[in-house]
C-alpha cells in the first residue's frame, strides 16, 4: 500500500481534528470571546511585532529587554509560562539579538532561524515559534506545550508522524499543519478567525479534555453528509439538535 504524502496527512489530521468532540467545544469558547481576543491580538502585534521586526535598529539591551517584558502574559496577552525564563535569557541579549536581525533579513528561513533562537539557553521550541508568529503573524504559528497536548488528545501527532522527527523538523510539519487548519476553518465559519484564535483553539481543547467535557468521541460517516446532502438538495434548510460536543457546529 502507498505511504500517505504529507498533504495527505495534513488534511487526514485536519479531518480528525473537526470530528473530535472537543474541537466544537474549543470553537465555540473561542467564537464567545473573538472580539476581545482580535482587540488583544492586535494590541500585541503592533507594539511588538514592530519592535521585533526592527531588531536589526536596536542595541542589544534595549530589544533584549523588550523581549523579556514581552514573555510576561501582562504584555503578550495570551501566554503563561515563558516569564521563568527570563533571567536565564537575559545573559544571552547578543545571540537573541544576532536571531532576530537574521529573522528580519531573512522571514522564510525557518530552519536557519529556530537554530539560532534554539541554541540561546532558556529558549525552546515553544518561545522561539511564539516570538516568530508575532514577529510575522502569517508566516509562524505557536507550538507550545498547550498545542502539543491538543494534538496528542486529538491524535493529530500521530497521524503527522511527528514523533519521528527532531525539534525543527516537527515545528515546520507542525506549523503548515496548523496555518492549513486556520485556513480551513476561517473559510467555514466566516469570522475573523487567524492563527492567534487557532492557538486558542488548542488551548480550550486541552481544558476540556482535563475536565472530562468531551470524553465520548464521535465518528461520523460520509453516508450520514450523503443523506444531508440529499436532504438539502429538496429542502433548503434543516435542524440539528443534540447535546454541545456532539458536531453540531461543524456539520452546519
Amino acid at each position: 500500500m502507498e505511504s500517505l504524502t504529507l498533504d495527505d496527512k495534513i488534511e487526514k489530521a485536519i479531518r480528525v481534528l473537526v470530528k473530535h468532540p472537543c474541537f466544537e467545544l474549543a470553537l465555540n469558547e473561542v467564537l464567545n470571546g473573538l472580539d476581545e481576543m482580535i482587540k488583544e491580538k492586535n494590541e500585541v502585534y503592533n507594539k511588538y511585532g514592530t519592535i521585533f521586526r526592527r531588531a536589526k535598529s536596536l542595541g542589544d539591551k534595549e530589544l533584549g529587554k523588550h523581549v523579556l517584558n514581552f514573555l510576561n502574559y501582562s504584555e503578550n496577552k495570551h501566554w503563561t509560562g515563558m516569564h521563568r525564563q527570563k533571567s536565564t535569557i537575559s545573559k544571552n541579549f547578543p545571540a537573541l539579538k544576532d536571531a532576530l536581525v537574521y529573522a528580519q533579513e531573512n522571514p522564510d528561513d525557518i530552519r536557519n532561524i529556530l537554530k539560532k533562537l534554539l541554541n540561546i539557553e532558556g529558549v525552546g521550541i515553544g518561545t522561539a515559534s511564539i516570538i516568530l508568529h508575532v514577529m510575522y503573524p502569517e508566516r509562524y504559528a505557536p507550538y507550545n506545550a498547550k498545542a502539543i497536548e491538543a494534538f496528542k488528545i486529538v491524535g493529530i501527532d500521530k497521524i503527522l508522524k511527528l514523533q519521528n522527527y527532531e525539534d525543527i523538523d516537527r515545528y515546520i510539519i507542525a506549523n503548515r499543519y496548523i496555518k492549513e487548519a486556520t485556513k480551513i476553518i476561517k473559510k467555514h465559519i466566516g469570522k475573523d478567525f487567524e492563527i492567534w484564535e487557532m492557538d486558542s483553539v488548542w488551548h480550550y481543547i486541552k481544558e476540556a479534555h482535563s475536565h472530562n467535557k468531551c470524553e465520548k468521541y464521535i465518528e461520523y460517516s460520509d453516508d450520514l453528509f450523503f443523506e444531508i446532502e440529499k436532504i438539502l438538495s429538496v429542502k433548503n434548510q434543516m435542524i440539528l439538535y443534540g447535546p454541545p460536543g456532539t458536531g453540531k457546529t461543524w456539520i452546519a
